[in-house]
């Protein structure tokens, strides 16, 4: 098994993302793939979850059993080969993925898992009145997360007991994946709460 490797600590502006602790994964940060503007933190696209290296994502430790996580997201996407969202990150063996992208030409989210290293698609869902604008809420309570899109159900208390374990423990990663061109895409994220519930 290969170690998750968060290693390399980036500073993001609290204004933008209102938490303070963020990491890439074996990449060090720089203006080709991940960038603050005013808008918000732009990452643009990288390798898949399965791929050892280049993948664009910046993540922050799940630190309570219970907690909220909220943000919101720009993005355009071309083909079913480019997308954006949130991932629960263990290693690279183990991670859920909610990723926005395109499917037969439509918009849809996408709900993708691999358990020690088993991939598999749970999920997709249409996108109503899709516009590129995107909230995402999740809660997590021990063992189960619920997901929302812009105030849509996407899935309802998913088992994450696989998540648990591990030299790091969980992390919440904002990811870009292009597997057409790397950097060809890009996806703004904006105003990420992450909420401890006691």
């Amino acid at each position: 098994m290969i170690a998750l490797g968060f290693l390399i600590s980036v500073r993001i502006n609290y204004r933008i993302c209102h938490h303070k602790y963020w990491n890439t994964l074996r990449i060090l940060p720089n203006n080709s793939w991940l960038s603050q503007e005013s808008s918000g933190i732009r990452i643009r696209g990288g390798q898949s979850p399965q791929s050892v290296f280049d993948q664009h994502l910046i993540g922050t430790r799940q630190t309570a059993f219970n907690c909220n996580v909220e943000f919101d997201m720009q993005y355009k996407f071309r083909s079913y080969l480019q997308l954006a969202g949130v991932t629960l990150y263990l290693d690279i063996e183990n991670y859920l993925l909610f990723m926005v992208t395109v499917d037969n030409g439509k918009p849809v989210i996408v709900v993708q898992q691999s358990v020690k290293g088993e991939f598999k698609q749970l999920k997709i869902l249409p996108i109503i009145n899709d516009c590129g604008n995107y909230h995402f809420r999740l809660e997590i309570r021990n063992k189960k997360v619920t997901v929302w899109l812009n105030k849509q159900q996407v899935i309802a208390h998913l088992d994450i007991d696989f998540l648990a374990g591990g030299y790091t423990g969980n992390f919440i990663g904002l990811d870009v994946i292009d597997m057409e061109r790397r950097n060809l895409t890009s996806a703004v994220f904006s105003d990420f709460e992450y909420t401890a519930i006691q």
